[in-house]
């Protein structure tokens, strides 16, 4: 992977290591409440399961992911061996629906149980081709009808999207699609696209460019934006240099762009054309709290906000979040265990969740809670990922 580092997936990091802190000192229950059922509840009072994990570096990349699974599985892993680093009994991830494609068919392959939080590309949907595979995101079909019903609440009847052409992008834009001619009225969709790519100011410069001009060329007012956040910015300057911001247009922004990625980009100078053309977008994203956010005197954004959290697992996930990162301690953990590719940069982690930190923690413990129920079903300490 190159120097460049994307902020999401760091914290995203950060809250599978909450999450394994979390299991390990029995503090899940006050997360999760009274949900939980007898059984799993019972298994986890007497459990002797420890989690650990090794955090790996995908690049967002497809090779390198399915090779990094593979050296793992392949690794010597016999108590002779030094440093001794069991088979895993559990995969966590990919991050971008591209680069879990392959490794899950690797788990399949290796009857090893493989959760995502944040692929929601509906191929993974088909159990023969991913038998292993499970996830605590939504799917993109489900998303889109989210989408949909947001554009039908403002009387939308047609809408520009914009997707990047990767497993996740060209699901969305297809369940979007499909849920649009299906709303009554049906909405109109016109569609643009443009290749993944890391480095959006060069590799990725013109085909953005490209891709917003034929958006410019429907005459629409409404946006959809089924992007990652390392396109942000290119996008949206591509939009204010082509007309496309202001009062008169409607920017929507879902899945990779929630509001703390968002509130993190967003701190550009006074005047700038960016600054001007954040003002007003949308964010459809999963929510456990309610904010108050308060407004720059220089920009006009939304940067900071105070929450009130819902009496819910995931709002209680959101205020051990809080206090978590205000830890010196547990922040310095964190940063401990994050992929080399940080080394020497300056980063901090937000101070809030993301929307896909609550999946990393259901996704952790529910892995957690099928060890346990597996080592009580066996009877032994000594289980694998076919019986997890």
């Amino acid at each position: 992977t190159t120097v460049r580092h994307r902020p999401g997936v760091h914290n995203d990091a950060a809250a599978v290591l909450l999450a394994i802190h979390h299991f390990n000192n029995q503090i899940t229950p006050s997360i999760t409440g009274p949900s939980l059922p007898p059984a799993v509840v019972d298994s986890y009072t007497d459990c002797r399961v420890k989690l650990t994990t090794e955090l790996r570096d995908t690049g967002y990349s497809p090779i390198q992911s399915t090779r990094l699974l593979t050296d793992v599985l392949d690794r010597p892993h016999t108590f002779d061996t030094a440093p001794f680093r069991p088979l895993p009994t559990a995969v966590l991830g990919a991050f971008r629906s591209a680069s879990t494609s392959p490794t899950a068919i690797l788990s399949g392959v290796n009857r090893l149980p493989q959760l995502s939080y944040r692929s929601s590309s509906t191929d993974f949907d088909n159990k023969e081709q991913y038998p292993c595979f499970g996830r605590t995101v939504p799917s993109s079909s489900s998303d889109a009808r989210a989408v949909v019903s947001y554009l039908q609440h403002l009387n939308v009847t047609y809408v520009g999207v914009i997707f990047v052409t990767d497993t996740f992008g060209s699901s969305y834009q297809k369940s979007l699609q499909d849920a649009a001619g299906e709303a009554d009225p049906p909405i109109w969709t016109d569609s643009v696209s443009f290749g993944y790519r890391t480095d959006v100011d060069n590799d990725g410069k013109d085909e953005i460019h490209n891709a917003v001009s034929s958006l410019a060329s429907t005459k629409y007012r409404y946006f959809v934006a089924l992007v990652g956040e390392e396109h942000y910015d290119r996008v949206m300057r591509e939009a204010a240099e082509q007309g496309l911001t202001g009062p008169d247009y409607v920017w929507i922004f879902v899945n990779d762009v929630d509001r703390t990625v968002w509130q993190r980009m967003a701190k550009y100078d006074e005047g700038d054309a960016l600054a001007q053309a954040s003002n007003g977008i949308a964010l459809i994203q999963v929510e456990a709290s309610q904010h108050i956010g308060t407004i720059s005197a220089e920009t006009g954004l939304m940067y900071e906000s105070t929450s009130t959290y819902a009496d819910t697992s995931h709002g209680r996930f959101h205020r051990a979040w809080v206090e978590a990162i205000s830890d010196p301690i547990m922040v310095e953990y964190f940063r401990s265990k994050q992929p080399t590719v940080m080394d020497g940069q300056d980063f901090e982690f937000s101070p809030e969740p993301s929307q896909f930190a609550y999946f990393v923690w259901d996704a952790i413990q529910s892995a957690g809670f099928a060890m346990c129920m597996a080592e009580k079903a066996e009877g032994s300490p000594f289980f694998a990922g076919p019986d997890v």
